[in-house]
Protein backbone atom coordinates (compact mmCIF):
# COMPACT_ATOMS: atom_id res chain seq x y z
CA UNK A 1 0.00 0.00 0.00
CA UNK A 2 2.55 2.67 0.96
CA UNK A 3 4.62 1.64 -2.09
CA UNK A 4 1.78 2.09 -4.39
CA UNK A 5 0.46 4.77 -2.93
CA UNK A 6 3.49 6.46 -2.46
CA UNK A 7 4.36 5.76 -6.00
CA UNK A 8 1.01 8.07 -7.04
CA UNK A 9 1.76 10.60 -4.95
CA UNK A 10 5.56 10.93 -6.27
CA UNK A 11 4.20 11.53 -9.39
CA UNK A 12 1.73 14.13 -8.65
CA UNK A 13 4.27 15.76 -6.46
CA UNK A 14 6.82 15.41 -9.70
CA UNK A 15 4.15 17.30 -11.81
CA UNK A 16 3.59 20.13 -9.65
CA UNK A 17 7.41 20.74 -8.81
CA UNK A 18 7.82 20.35 -13.24
CA UNK A 19 4.68 22.95 -13.45
CA UNK A 20 5.97 25.37 -11.30
CA UNK A 21 9.39 25.04 -12.98
CA UNK A 22 7.82 25.42 -16.26
CA UNK A 23 5.76 28.73 -14.91
CA UNK A 24 8.63 30.14 -13.36
CA UNK A 25 11.12 29.46 -16.17
CA UNK A 26 10.00 32.41 -18.99
CA UNK A 27 9.27 34.71 -15.86
CA UNK A 28 12.89 34.69 -14.47
CA UNK A 29 14.17 34.86 -18.15
CA UNK A 30 12.08 37.47 -18.03
CA UNK A 31 12.97 39.73 -14.73
CA UNK A 32 16.57 39.06 -14.99
CA UNK A 33 17.87 38.33 -18.40
CA UNK A 34 19.10 35.57 -20.37
CA UNK A 35 22.66 35.95 -18.58
CA UNK A 36 21.86 36.19 -15.29
CA UNK A 37 19.46 33.48 -15.60
CA UNK A 38 22.64 31.55 -17.06
CA UNK A 39 24.38 32.24 -14.04
CA UNK A 40 21.74 31.11 -11.70
CA UNK A 41 21.73 27.58 -13.53
CA UNK A 42 25.21 27.28 -13.75
CA UNK A 43 26.17 27.74 -10.02
CA UNK A 44 22.89 25.49 -9.15
CA UNK A 45 24.56 22.91 -10.90
CA UNK A 46 28.52 23.49 -9.65
CA UNK A 47 27.09 23.44 -5.93
CA UNK A 48 25.51 19.60 -7.13
CA UNK A 49 29.41 18.26 -6.44
CA UNK A 50 29.13 19.59 -3.40
CA UNK A 51 26.41 17.68 -2.53
CA UNK A 52 28.75 14.45 -3.11
CA UNK A 53 29.71 15.05 0.42
CA UNK A 54 26.89 12.64 1.43
CA UNK A 55 29.62 10.07 0.02
CA UNK A 56 27.26 7.69 -1.18
CA UNK A 57 25.61 6.93 2.52
CA UNK A 58 21.82 7.78 1.62
CA UNK A 59 22.09 4.93 -0.13
CA UNK A 60 23.64 2.87 2.71
CA UNK A 61 21.05 4.36 5.17
CA UNK A 62 18.10 3.23 2.92
CA UNK A 63 20.00 -0.58 3.01
CA UNK A 64 21.04 -0.99 6.42
CA UNK A 65 18.06 0.37 7.98
CA UNK A 66 16.14 -1.55 6.00
CA UNK A 67 18.21 -4.68 6.56
CA UNK A 68 17.55 -3.94 10.46
CA UNK A 69 14.34 -3.20 10.65
CA UNK A 70 13.97 -6.85 8.79
CA UNK A 71 15.73 -8.13 11.39
CA UNK A 72 14.46 -6.28 13.90
CA UNK A 73 18.13 -5.35 15.25
CA UNK A 74 17.23 -2.17 16.96
CA UNK A 75 21.02 -1.45 18.57
CA UNK A 76 22.33 -2.11 15.45
CA UNK A 77 20.55 0.17 14.17
CA UNK A 78 20.87 3.41 16.60
CA UNK A 79 24.80 2.94 16.16
CA UNK A 80 24.52 2.93 12.54
CA UNK A 81 22.43 6.20 12.79
CA UNK A 82 24.58 7.63 15.38
CA UNK A 83 27.68 7.00 13.17
CA UNK A 84 26.07 8.67 10.37
CA UNK A 85 24.96 11.83 12.38
CA UNK A 86 28.21 12.37 13.24
CA UNK A 87 30.03 11.90 9.91
CA UNK A 88 27.30 14.67 8.51
CA UNK A 89 28.08 17.09 10.66
CA UNK A 90 32.02 16.83 10.02
CA UNK A 91 31.06 16.58 6.14
CA UNK A 92 29.16 19.85 6.50
CA UNK A 93 32.24 21.98 8.47
CA UNK A 94 34.45 20.52 5.55
CA UNK A 95 31.52 21.46 2.58
CA UNK A 96 31.44 25.12 4.08
CA UNK A 97 35.54 25.78 4.79
CA UNK A 98 36.07 23.84 1.28
CA UNK A 99 33.58 26.23 -0.61
CA UNK A 100 34.62 28.98 0.76
CA UNK A 101 38.04 28.19 -0.47
CA UNK A 102 36.92 27.29 -4.32
CA UNK A 103 35.14 30.75 -4.48
CA UNK A 104 38.21 32.57 -4.43
CA UNK A 105 39.07 30.40 -7.80
CA UNK A 106 35.92 31.44 -9.56
CA UNK A 107 37.91 34.33 -11.77
CA UNK A 108 40.70 31.89 -12.60
CA UNK A 109 37.98 29.24 -13.69
CA UNK A 110 35.37 31.13 -15.61
CA UNK A 111 37.52 33.30 -17.93
CA UNK A 112 34.74 33.54 -20.76
CA UNK A 113 32.19 35.48 -17.94
CA UNK A 114 32.53 39.12 -17.28
CA UNK A 115 33.82 40.81 -14.31
CA UNK A 116 30.25 41.15 -12.91
CA UNK A 117 28.90 37.77 -13.63
CA UNK A 118 31.79 36.08 -11.90
CA UNK A 119 31.24 38.08 -8.68
CA UNK A 120 27.25 37.15 -9.27
CA UNK A 121 27.90 33.31 -9.91
CA UNK A 122 30.59 33.59 -6.27
CA UNK A 123 28.00 35.10 -4.53
CA UNK A 124 25.45 32.61 -5.22
CA UNK A 125 27.97 29.45 -4.73
CA UNK A 126 28.21 30.94 -1.10
CA UNK A 127 24.81 31.08 -0.30
CA UNK A 128 23.58 27.57 -2.06
CA UNK A 129 26.15 26.36 -0.55
CA UNK A 130 24.66 26.70 2.86
CA UNK A 131 21.29 25.43 1.46
CA UNK A 132 23.02 22.43 0.62
CA UNK A 133 24.57 21.65 4.33
CA UNK A 134 20.64 21.71 4.75
CA UNK A 135 19.99 19.77 2.71
CA UNK A 136 22.58 17.05 3.51
CA UNK A 137 21.15 16.77 7.08
CA UNK A 138 17.53 16.40 5.08
CA UNK A 139 19.12 13.42 3.34
CA UNK A 140 19.60 11.27 6.35
CA UNK A 141 15.99 11.58 7.85
CA UNK A 142 14.56 11.36 4.40
CA UNK A 143 16.29 7.53 4.01
CA UNK A 144 15.33 6.86 6.89
CA UNK A 145 11.57 7.73 6.02
CA UNK A 146 12.01 5.19 2.43
CA UNK A 147 14.02 2.97 4.57
CA UNK A 148 10.53 2.34 7.02
CA UNK A 149 8.41 2.62 3.74
CA UNK A 150 6.55 6.09 4.79
CA UNK A 151 6.03 7.15 1.08
CA UNK A 152 3.18 9.03 1.43
CA UNK A 153 4.49 11.22 4.46
CA UNK A 154 7.51 11.74 2.84
CA UNK A 155 6.19 12.62 -0.82
CA UNK A 156 3.43 14.43 0.81
CA UNK A 157 5.49 16.40 2.50
CA UNK A 158 7.54 17.24 -0.64
CA UNK A 159 4.26 18.18 -2.53
CA UNK A 160 3.48 21.04 0.06
CA UNK A 161 6.55 21.93 0.32
CA UNK A 162 7.14 22.25 -3.58
CA UNK A 163 3.54 24.16 -3.45
CA UNK A 164 4.30 26.90 -1.10
CA UNK A 165 7.99 27.40 -2.65
CA UNK A 166 6.17 27.70 -6.13
CA UNK A 167 3.45 30.35 -4.31
CA UNK A 168 6.58 32.40 -2.59
CA UNK A 169 8.45 32.36 -5.77
CA UNK A 170 5.91 33.41 -8.35
CA UNK A 171 4.26 36.70 -6.26
CA UNK A 172 8.65 37.55 -5.60
CA UNK A 173 9.02 37.50 -9.42
CA UNK A 174 6.19 39.67 -9.95
CA UNK A 175 7.65 42.55 -7.84
CA UNK A 176 11.45 42.09 -10.12
CA UNK A 177 13.58 40.19 -7.33
CA UNK A 178 17.00 39.41 -7.58
CA UNK A 179 18.34 35.75 -7.65
CA UNK A 180 19.73 36.33 -4.15
CA UNK A 181 15.92 36.41 -2.77
CA UNK A 182 14.92 33.43 -4.68
CA UNK A 183 17.63 31.36 -3.12
CA UNK A 184 16.91 33.11 0.30
CA UNK A 185 13.19 31.67 0.06
CA UNK A 186 15.01 28.33 -0.79
CA UNK A 187 17.08 28.42 2.43
CA UNK A 188 13.98 29.41 4.93
CA UNK A 189 11.91 26.81 3.50
CA UNK A 190 14.29 23.90 3.51
CA UNK A 191 15.26 24.67 6.94
CA UNK A 192 11.72 24.42 8.33
CA UNK A 193 11.22 21.56 6.42
CA UNK A 194 14.19 19.64 7.61
CA UNK A 195 12.72 20.86 11.51
CA UNK A 196 9.45 19.13 10.41
CA UNK A 197 10.88 15.80 9.36
CA UNK A 198 13.12 15.54 12.69
CA UNK A 199 10.03 16.05 14.56
CA UNK A 200 8.21 12.91 12.33
CA UNK A 201 11.02 10.41 12.63
CA UNK A 202 11.62 11.45 16.15
CA UNK A 203 8.38 11.28 17.54
CA UNK A 204 6.18 8.99 15.24
CA UNK A 205 8.67 6.36 14.36
CA UNK A 206 10.35 6.68 17.60
CA UNK A 207 13.97 6.44 16.26
CA UNK A 208 16.72 6.96 18.55
CA UNK A 209 20.03 7.47 17.66
CA UNK A 210 23.61 6.07 19.90
CA UNK A 211 26.69 7.84 20.00
CA UNK A 212 28.92 5.50 21.79
CA UNK A 213 30.46 1.98 21.71
CA UNK A 214 30.15 1.95 18.19
CA UNK A 215 32.94 -0.47 17.28
CA UNK A 216 35.52 -0.40 14.71
CA UNK A 217 34.18 -3.29 12.15
CA UNK A 218 30.71 -2.08 12.36
CA UNK A 219 31.94 1.21 10.73
CA UNK A 220 33.94 -0.92 8.35
CA UNK A 221 31.09 -2.43 7.32
CA UNK A 222 29.81 0.34 6.50
CA UNK A 223 32.13 2.29 4.63
CA UNK A 224 32.97 -0.40 2.58
CA UNK A 225 29.62 -0.39 1.25
CA UNK A 226 29.35 3.46 0.78
CA UNK A 227 32.76 4.13 -0.34
CA UNK A 228 32.29 2.71 -4.27
CA UNK A 229 28.27 4.03 -4.15
CA UNK A 230 30.27 7.34 -3.47
CA UNK A 231 32.60 6.97 -6.05
CA UNK A 232 29.51 6.05 -8.43
CA UNK A 233 27.72 9.04 -7.62
CA UNK A 234 31.23 10.97 -8.13
CA UNK A 235 30.76 9.95 -11.93
CA UNK A 236 27.02 10.09 -11.76
CA UNK A 237 27.28 13.90 -10.83
CA UNK A 238 30.34 13.92 -13.39
CA UNK A 239 28.36 12.55 -16.28
CA UNK A 240 25.42 15.34 -15.62
CA UNK A 241 27.00 18.34 -15.02
CA UNK A 242 30.00 18.45 -17.36
CA UNK A 243 27.89 19.93 -20.28
CA UNK A 244 27.31 22.69 -18.30
CA UNK A 245 30.28 23.44 -16.35
CA UNK A 246 32.53 22.43 -20.24
CA UNK A 247 29.81 25.41 -21.24
CA UNK A 248 30.59 27.79 -18.31
CA UNK A 249 34.28 27.52 -19.70
CA UNK A 250 34.21 27.09 -23.48
CA UNK A 251 31.46 29.08 -24.04
CA UNK A 252 29.05 32.01 -23.05
CA UNK A 253 26.19 32.37 -20.32
CA UNK A 254 23.53 32.47 -23.18
CA UNK A 255 24.62 29.48 -24.51
CA UNK A 256 24.75 27.97 -20.99
CA UNK A 257 21.24 29.53 -20.58
CA UNK A 258 20.09 27.47 -23.26
CA UNK A 259 21.62 24.23 -22.91
CA UNK A 260 19.76 24.16 -19.34
CA UNK A 261 16.12 24.52 -20.90
CA UNK A 262 17.25 21.12 -22.73
CA UNK A 263 18.58 20.07 -19.30
CA UNK A 264 15.31 20.72 -17.86
CA UNK A 265 13.62 17.94 -19.67
CA UNK A 266 16.12 15.40 -19.44
CA UNK A 267 16.32 15.92 -15.26
CA UNK A 268 12.58 16.03 -15.35
CA UNK A 269 12.96 12.55 -17.40
CA UNK A 270 15.65 11.65 -14.94
CA UNK A 271 13.27 12.37 -12.06
CA UNK A 272 10.21 10.59 -13.23
CA UNK A 273 12.08 7.18 -13.45
CA UNK A 274 13.19 8.10 -9.84
CA UNK A 275 10.55 7.98 -8.00
CA UNK A 276 9.98 4.49 -9.23
CA UNK A 277 13.37 3.76 -8.07
CA UNK A 278 13.07 5.34 -4.53
CA UNK A 279 10.37 3.18 -3.84
CA UNK A 280 11.57 -0.22 -4.74
CA UNK A 281 14.66 -0.62 -3.43
CA UNK A 282 13.83 -1.90 -0.14
CA UNK A 283 11.71 -4.57 -2.13
CA UNK A 284 14.93 -5.51 -3.94
CA UNK A 285 17.24 -6.12 -0.57
CA UNK A 286 14.35 -7.87 0.72
CA UNK A 287 13.55 -10.34 -2.17
CA UNK A 288 18.09 -10.85 -2.47
CA UNK A 289 18.32 -11.76 0.89
CA UNK A 290 15.85 -14.89 0.27
CA UNK A 291 17.42 -18.31 -1.04
CA UNK A 292 16.50 -19.45 -3.87
CA UNK A 293 14.68 -16.54 -5.18
CA UNK A 294 16.28 -15.99 -8.82
CA UNK A 295 12.20 -16.69 -10.48
CA UNK A 296 10.94 -14.00 -8.11
CA UNK A 297 13.84 -11.60 -8.58
CA UNK A 298 13.44 -11.85 -12.25
CA UNK A 299 9.98 -11.34 -12.19
CA UNK A 300 10.04 -8.52 -10.10
CA UNK A 301 12.90 -7.07 -12.28
CA UNK A 302 9.98 -7.22 -14.99
CA UNK A 303 7.52 -5.80 -13.72
CA UNK A 304 9.47 -2.55 -12.66
CA UNK A 305 10.65 -2.41 -16.23
CA UNK A 306 7.41 -2.37 -17.46
CA UNK A 307 6.15 -0.25 -15.35
CA UNK A 308 9.16 2.24 -16.10
CA UNK A 309 8.52 1.85 -19.87
CA UNK A 310 4.90 3.10 -20.05
CA UNK A 311 5.31 5.63 -17.81
CA UNK A 312 8.52 6.74 -19.92
CA UNK A 313 7.04 6.38 -22.77
CA UNK A 314 4.67 9.86 -22.60
CA UNK A 315 7.24 12.11 -22.00
CA UNK A 316 9.67 10.74 -24.62
CA UNK A 317 7.04 10.34 -27.44
CA UNK A 318 4.46 12.92 -26.77
CA UNK A 319 7.94 15.61 -26.61
CA UNK A 320 9.75 14.15 -29.74
CA UNK A 321 6.55 15.07 -31.50
CA UNK A 322 5.33 17.93 -29.61
CA UNK A 323 8.26 19.52 -28.39
CA UNK A 324 9.39 21.96 -30.71
CA UNK A 325 5.90 24.15 -30.11
CA UNK A 326 6.36 24.01 -26.58
CA UNK A 327 10.02 25.16 -26.23
CA UNK A 328 8.54 27.92 -28.89
CA UNK A 329 5.61 29.07 -26.90
CA UNK A 330 7.30 28.45 -23.61
CA UNK A 331 10.76 30.56 -24.12
CA UNK A 332 11.12 31.61 -27.27
CA UNK A 333 12.44 30.70 -30.70
CA UNK A 334 15.85 31.72 -29.65
CA UNK A 335 15.63 28.72 -27.27
CA UNK A 336 14.77 26.56 -29.89
CA UNK A 337 17.76 24.43 -29.74
CA UNK A 338 17.00 22.96 -26.46
CA UNK A 339 14.50 20.88 -28.50
CA UNK A 340 17.33 19.25 -29.99
CA UNK A 341 19.56 19.04 -26.93
CA UNK A 342 16.78 17.20 -25.05
CA UNK A 343 15.88 14.56 -27.96
CA UNK A 344 19.48 13.72 -28.88
CA UNK A 345 19.93 12.76 -25.12
CA UNK A 346 16.10 11.39 -24.12
CA UNK A 347 16.37 8.32 -26.01
CA UNK A 348 19.11 6.62 -24.83
CA UNK A 349 18.14 8.19 -21.85
CA UNK A 350 14.88 6.55 -21.86
CA UNK A 351 16.52 2.50 -22.53
CA UNK A 352 19.03 2.74 -19.78
CA UNK A 353 16.12 4.33 -17.62
CA UNK A 354 13.70 1.38 -17.99
CA UNK A 355 16.25 -0.97 -17.11
CA UNK A 356 18.08 1.13 -14.37
CA UNK A 357 16.22 -1.49 -11.89
CA UNK A 358 19.41 -3.77 -12.60
CA UNK A 359 21.53 -1.09 -10.96
CA UNK A 360 19.47 -1.48 -7.67
CA UNK A 361 20.12 -4.99 -8.18
CA UNK A 362 24.30 -4.70 -8.33
CA UNK A 363 23.71 -2.76 -4.83
CA UNK A 364 21.78 -5.54 -3.14
CA UNK A 365 24.23 -8.09 -3.95
CA UNK A 366 27.04 -5.76 -2.94
CA UNK A 367 28.11 -5.01 -6.79
CA UNK A 368 28.86 -1.27 -6.02
CA UNK A 369 32.60 -1.56 -7.01
CA UNK A 370 31.63 -2.95 -10.30
CA UNK A 371 28.08 -0.21 -10.50
CA UNK A 372 31.05 2.43 -9.70
CA UNK A 373 33.54 1.36 -12.06
CA UNK A 374 30.53 1.51 -15.13
CA UNK A 375 29.60 5.20 -14.23
CA UNK A 376 33.02 6.09 -13.97
CA UNK A 377 33.41 5.00 -17.54
CA UNK A 378 30.51 6.84 -18.62
CA UNK A 379 31.41 9.47 -17.10
CA UNK A 380 34.95 9.66 -18.55
CA UNK A 381 33.79 8.86 -22.06
CA UNK A 382 30.94 12.31 -21.63
CA UNK A 383 34.15 14.43 -20.53
CA UNK A 384 36.36 13.52 -23.33
CA UNK A 385 33.93 13.37 -26.31
CA UNK A 386 32.17 16.86 -25.02
CA UNK A 387 35.74 18.80 -24.47
CA UNK A 388 35.85 17.99 -28.03
CA UNK A 389 32.61 18.21 -29.89
CA UNK A 390 32.08 21.55 -27.64
CA UNK A 391 34.41 23.11 -29.43
CA UNK A 392 33.88 22.00 -32.66
CA UNK A 393 29.75 22.00 -33.05
CA UNK A 394 28.78 24.38 -29.79
CA UNK A 395 26.13 23.33 -27.76
CA UNK A 396 24.71 20.52 -29.76
CA UNK A 397 28.04 18.33 -29.53
CA UNK A 398 27.56 18.47 -25.53
CA UNK A 399 24.62 16.80 -25.91
CA UNK A 400 25.73 14.12 -28.49
CA UNK A 401 29.04 13.38 -25.99
CA UNK A 402 26.19 12.31 -23.52
CA UNK A 403 23.93 10.28 -25.67
CA UNK A 404 27.20 8.34 -26.46
CA UNK A 405 28.26 8.04 -22.77
CA UNK A 406 24.95 6.78 -21.84
CA UNK A 407 24.81 4.02 -24.89
CA UNK A 408 27.98 2.86 -24.25
CA UNK A 409 28.50 3.10 -20.45
CA UNK A 410 24.61 2.61 -19.18
CA UNK A 411 22.99 0.47 -21.52
CA UNK A 412 25.60 -1.57 -22.82
CA UNK A 413 27.97 -1.50 -19.78
CA UNK A 414 25.13 -2.35 -17.17
CA UNK A 415 23.61 -4.31 -19.73
CA UNK A 416 26.49 -7.14 -20.29
CA UNK A 417 27.82 -6.92 -16.83
CA UNK A 418 24.63 -8.34 -15.31
CA UNK A 419 23.90 -10.49 -18.09
CA UNK A 420 27.42 -12.31 -17.54
CA UNK A 421 28.62 -11.94 -13.78
CA UNK A 422 24.20 -11.97 -11.85
CA UNK A 423 22.69 -15.04 -14.12
CA UNK A 424 19.84 -12.36 -15.72
CA UNK A 425 19.38 -12.88 -19.06
CA UNK A 426 19.27 -9.12 -20.56
CA UNK A 427 18.21 -10.45 -23.63
CA UNK A 428 15.19 -12.32 -22.11
CA UNK A 429 14.64 -9.22 -19.82
CA UNK A 430 14.39 -7.10 -23.15
CA UNK A 431 12.10 -9.35 -24.57
CA UNK A 432 9.45 -9.92 -21.64
CA UNK A 433 9.89 -5.55 -21.69
CA UNK A 434 9.55 -4.47 -25.05
CA UNK A 435 7.88 -7.38 -27.56
CA UNK A 436 4.53 -6.53 -26.27
CA UNK A 437 4.58 -2.93 -26.70
CA UNK A 438 5.98 -2.09 -29.82
CA UNK A 439 3.56 -2.62 -32.23
CA UNK A 440 1.55 -0.29 -29.71
CA UNK A 441 4.35 2.46 -29.97
CA UNK A 442 4.63 2.09 -33.57
CA UNK A 443 0.87 2.93 -34.16
CA UNK A 444 0.78 5.48 -31.18
CA UNK A 445 3.71 6.97 -33.44
CA UNK A 446 1.51 6.92 -36.72
CA UNK A 447 -1.20 9.25 -35.10
CA UNK A 448 1.66 11.40 -33.06
CA UNK A 449 2.78 12.50 -36.36
CA UNK A 450 -0.45 13.28 -37.88
CA UNK A 451 -0.71 15.63 -34.76
CA UNK A 452 1.88 17.64 -36.15
CA UNK A 453 -0.47 18.64 -39.50
CA UNK A 454 -2.02 21.46 -37.47
CA UNK A 455 0.82 24.10 -37.35
CA UNK A 456 -1.21 26.96 -35.33
CA UNK A 457 1.12 28.14 -33.30
CA UNK A 458 -0.72 28.69 -29.77
CA UNK A 459 -1.17 27.20 -26.34
CA UNK A 460 -5.28 26.36 -27.24
CA UNK A 461 -3.67 24.13 -30.08
CA UNK A 462 -0.82 23.02 -28.40
CA UNK A 463 -3.24 21.58 -25.14
CA UNK A 464 -5.53 20.18 -27.85
CA UNK A 465 -2.37 17.84 -29.06
CA UNK A 466 -1.57 17.04 -25.48
CA UNK A 467 -4.69 15.68 -24.78
CA UNK A 468 -5.37 13.54 -28.15
CA UNK A 469 -2.26 12.31 -27.93
CA UNK A 470 -3.03 11.16 -24.05
CA UNK A 471 -6.15 10.10 -25.03
CA UNK A 472 -4.44 8.18 -28.24
CA UNK A 473 -1.74 6.45 -25.95
CA UNK A 474 -3.74 5.22 -23.22
CA UNK A 475 -6.25 3.98 -25.49
CA UNK A 476 -4.11 2.00 -27.83
CA UNK A 477 -1.45 0.99 -25.17
CA UNK A 478 -4.84 -0.15 -22.62
CA UNK A 479 -6.21 -2.28 -25.79
CA UNK A 480 -2.81 -3.38 -26.51
CA UNK A 481 0.17 -3.39 -24.64
CA UNK A 482 -0.68 -3.85 -21.17
CA UNK A 483 -1.62 -6.99 -19.29
CA UNK A 484 -3.88 -8.07 -16.80
CA UNK A 485 -1.43 -7.03 -13.78
CA UNK A 486 -0.72 -3.63 -15.22
CA UNK A 487 -4.14 -2.98 -15.92
CA UNK A 488 -5.20 -4.13 -11.77
CA UNK A 489 -2.32 -1.18 -11.26
CA UNK A 490 -4.25 1.56 -12.88
CA UNK A 491 -7.06 0.27 -11.88
CA UNK A 492 -6.25 0.92 -8.14
CA UNK A 493 -4.76 3.91 -9.09
CA UNK A 494 -8.25 5.58 -10.03
CA UNK A 495 -9.75 3.85 -6.75
CA UNK A 496 -6.52 5.90 -4.55
CA UNK A 497 -7.78 9.00 -6.63
CA UNK A 498 -11.75 8.13 -5.61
Amino acid sequence: MQRKHGVIIGYINFFILNISTFFLTPLMIYVWGTEEFGIYKLVMTLTGFFMLLDFGISNSIIRFVSEYKEKNEKINERKFLGLILMLFGIMVCVLLIGSYLVSFEFHSIYKALSNEQVILAKNLFLLLIFNASILLFSNIFQSILKAYEKYIFLNAFLFFKNLIRFGAVYCLLLKNVNTYTIVAVDIILNAIFLVLIILFVFIKLKIRFQFFKIEKMFISNVFSYSIFIFIEMIAFQFFWSTDLILLGIFSTANAIAVYSIGVFFTSSFESMSGIISGVTMPRIINISSKKNHDEEFFKEIVKIARIKMFILSIPLIGFIFIGKDLITLWVGLEFLDAYYIAVIVMIPQYFSRVQDVLSQVMWAKNRQKQKALISSIAAFINIAITIFLIQEIGIIGAAIGTAIAFTVGYLIGEGSYVHRKLGINIFLLYKKVYSSAVLSFFIIGVFSYLLMIFTNLSWKVLSLKIIIFLMIYSSIIWLLALNKDEKKIIKSFFKFLN
